[in-house]
């Protein structure tokens, strides 16, 4: 009886111990890194002197 609550406990604190690691090994990983797209309008000069506007992508990696 005793020696079987003592492999209960044993079994406990090995779990709540790996449980603990995990925690702290995802904390420590550095956070993935999100892409923000937008598009933004810029004016671009054409052969005859007139402005054009053109949209381009712009993705930053924050």
């Amino acid at each position: 009886m005793v020696a079987e609550d003592l492999n209960a406990t044993v079994a406990r604190v090995r779990i709540a111990l790996i449980q603990s690691q995990v925690r702290e090994k995802g904390t420590a990983a550095s956070p993935t890194p999100r892409r923000r797209r937008s598009t933004s309008v810029t004016a671009v000069g054409s052969k005859d002197g007139l402005l054009q506007f053109t949209k381009q992508k712009v993705v930053r990696v924050v």
